[in-house]
Formats: structure tokens, sequence, C-alpha cells
């Protein structure tokens, strides 16, 4: 369960920038998020995963782009690497000598600024080839990053390197009130701090029509197969408002906050909002979350049974 929100309680993602994101709403994103006191951008080498060879790192190139037009040095920006394009292909490298090009390139990009590494959709299952990554970008970090992980194929492969690391590292995963991948996790969970990501389930609605651009619809999310718990959840809240009128659920990723951030195995929430307007939606239903928390933690266990 998230206590407060600090720098890694509430990170801003990008992976939709260069997608259904262009460059001035995301650097108006980056804007809003520093001006509300928040550090913690996420990013990876292949986003965005928009299968156009020519986006490729865009969204890490447009973050840096904002920190040298808007002089901000105190950022902590989470990057995840290891897929070779934005295919979305699984085929990636994560050997020593790939992580280590990769963190030179972070270094000199973000510089101090750099404050995560993170392996990105790792399908391997051999213990020995992971230990030998984590062993490297141990050495590659050491007191300047913070190590992370995201897309874990073969999570009990990781948990002998986990449990011998001192300090507990990050552990992206998705988690909303359709789909939770912690249970997957849940072997090394007890080695890692969980940040969730896909809080609405790739953009489904409560009440809105999907148009083209939607993120759902560039996720090819399956809405009518999901039509059925869409329903159920519609009347959960329903019943939520007539006991409680004066706390309001708006939307899905309103929903998916309070979801994750009132999960006791979560450590922070990772959103990737397309426009300022869901920004600060987000930023003030945070706020609401932790003064209504009892009465949001009914609404919680009525999604859990």
């Amino acid at each position: 369960m998230i206590s407060e929100v600090n720098d890694y309680g509430f990170c801003l993602g990008t992976a939709m920038w260069a997608w259904t994101v262009n460059e001035k709403a995301a650097k108006n994103l980056l804007d809003l998020w520093y001006e509300n006191g928040f550090r913690c951008v996420d990013t990876a080498s292949n986003y965005p995963i928009n299968k156009k060879a020519e986006d490729f790192r865009k969204a890490e190139q447009w973050l840096s782009q904002w920190l040298i037009s808007s002089g901000v040095q105190d950022l902590k920006v989470m990057i995840k690497v290891g897929s070779i394009d934005n295919s979305g292909s699984p085929e990636n490298r994560l050997n020593p000598s790939f992580l280590s090009i990769a963190h030179q390139h972070y270094c000199d990009l973000f510089s101090e600024q750099f404050d995560c590494l993170m392996i990105h959709w790792d399908n391997r299952d051999d213990s020995s080839e992971i230990q030998d990554s984590i062993l490297a970008m141990q050495a590659l970090c050491k007191d300047s990053q913070k190590l992370g992980f995201s897309g874990i194929k073969h999570p009990t492969a990781y948990k002998e390197s986990l449990y011998a690391l001192e300090e507990k590292p990050f552990l992206q995963a998705k988690h909303n009130p359709f789909q939770s991948h912690l249970d997957y996790y849940q072997s090394i969970l007890p080695y890692c701090q969980p940040i969730c990501y896909g809080l609405s389930g790739g953009g489904i609605k409560l009440h809105a029509d999907y148009q083209n651009d939607s993120s759902a619809s560039q996720r090819n999310v399956k809405i009518n197969e999901m039509e059925g718990h869409i329903q159920k959840i519609r009347r959960l809240i329903d019943d939520f408002h007539r006991e409680q009128a004066d706390v309001k659920i708006e939307n899905m990723h309103q929903l998916g906050m309070l979801n994750a951030a009132l999960d006791e195995r979560v450590s922070g929430l990772l959103i990737g909002p397309s426009k300022t307007e869901q920004l600060e939606d987000a930023i003030d239903f945070l706020k609401r979350i932790h003064q209504h928390k009892d009465l949001f933690l009914s609404l919680k266990n009525s999604l859990d049974d």
C-alpha cells in the first residue's frame, strides 16, 4: 500500500509518446508533472512500440530535449533496456556487454538524472545467465543508479539473484481490476518493490465511446470480450455511490489507481496520461485516495471478492 507520494510512489510513463501523444503534448505533460513536485519519469529504449523503425528511442529523445530546454536537473529517470527494436518482438539482448553499452548511453544522455536501470522483457530461464546480468548491473550502477525489472517471463529463475541483493530492486507489473501480474510474480515479490502500470486495463472506459486514436484501440484491447466484467464493475461503483455520495469514481483510471494504491503489495504507481487534463485528474485523485482511504478500501474489497 502506498503510504505517501514520494519519488517512486508516483511515476510518469512515456509508452505512448510519439504514438498517440505528440511532442508538444508530451512536453506539456512534463511541465505539469514537474510543477506539481513529481520527479520520477519512466521510459524505455523501445518506446514507442508502434512498429515504426524511425520512432525507435523517440520517447527518450523527447525527454532529453525537455531536460535541456527546461534546465531541470533533479529528475529521476527510470530506463528499461533489452529490446533491440520497437516492433514488439520478444527478441532482446541482456548480456553484460550490451548492458554496459546501454548504461554508458544513458549516463551520457541523462547524466546524474539517470536514476534506475531496468531489464526489460527478459524471456530467459537460465539462472546463471540472469545472475551474470544482475551482477553486471550491480557493477555498472554501484551507488549511482537503482536496479529494476519489467516483463520477466520466468520469475523463479530470478529468485536466487534477487535474494542476494542488499537493496530491493523495483519490479514493474501490470495490475488493474481486470488483470494482475502480481500473483504471477509471487515467488519474487518479497525481494522487490512493485510499481504497477496498466491501471485502467489498457484504456478501458467506464462510460465513453472509443475513438480510433484511443489507447485501447491502439493496443487492440478486446473490449467486447470484457463487457461482462465491465458491467459488474459499473454495478459495484453504483452501489458504492449510493452509500458514499460524497466520494465519486468518475472513470476507469481512477478505479485502477485506488485498486493498486490500496494493495498491500504495491510500492508505486506508473501512469501514462495522454493529456494534461488526465494528468491533473490523476494527481487530484491520488490526494483523494489518501484523504478517504477507509471509504475507498470498502470498494477495493468489493472488487477483490
